[in-house]
């Protein structure tokens, strides 16, 4: 749950010794972070949320959040232990997922097995399985966070949609929104120096004290 993964995040900065951080999180990490940042606004600084917005997103509502479906069960197809080459995992995967891109991204977690074939280092049955928990956003029964907070949006993408206002203002009092043109959602991989400039800035303004 996302009460679960920020939970992982406090843990990480009390074993740190961060009483504050900023938090940045992509996606589903965004997600984790504006959770963290609503349970928790005294240990973040600041929030940096990467295309995704504070909403429950659903197969079909057009936003991109049915690919990630789409994939994972095309995922759960593959017969990975007689597969000898991770390209035929991509040309199995490249019949219903066009985006090369995100087929690379996912194929990092396939990795050869001691015998012979592949193995997943993820999950994938815990994750098939969440996915509903992880479309889903109960959070908006908290407090406002009024930190800093910056959500970066891909121009290409359709994640974070002007539907999703709404929800952003319920939550976060001092919040901007910055879109790179020629992102997609994976805006980290498409953009990152155009994405590295507008961190930088964000960071130099001035911190809102949360509560």
């Amino acid at each position: 749950s996302f009460d679960e993964m920020a939970a992982d995040v406090l843990r990480l900065l009390d074993e740190q010794g961060i009483q504050r951080a900023v938090i940045c999180g992509h996606s589903l990490g965004g997600k984790v972070a504006m959770a963290l940042a609503l349970r928790n606004p005294e240990r973040v600084d600041r929030l940096l949320v990467l295309d995704i917005a504070p909403a429950r997103y659903d197969a079909d509502d057009g936003t991109g959040w049915g690919d990630n479906v789409k994939i994972i069960n095309q995922l759960r197809k593959l017969d990975v232990q007689n597969i000898k080459k991770k390209s035929e995992a991509d040309a199995i995967l490249a019949r219903h997922v066009q985006d090369a891109g995100l087929r690379a991204f996912v194929l990092m977690n396939l990795v050869r097995r001691s015998g012979e074939g592949f193995a997943w280092r993820i999950n994938l049955e815990g994750i098939a399985n969440s996915l509903d928990d992880l479309a889903d956003w109960d959070f908006g029964d908290l407090p406002r966070y009024d930190g800093n907070t910056l959500f970066v949006t891909g121009g290409q993408s359709k994640y974070v949609r002007s539907s999703h206002l709404a929800n952003i203002q319920e939550q976060f009092v001092h919040f901007s929104i910055s879109k790179i043109r020629n992102a997609n959602h994976w805006i980290h991989a498409d953009e990152p120096e155009a994405l590295l400039v507008i961190t930088s800035n964000f960071l130099d303004v001035p911190s809102v004290a949360p509560r």
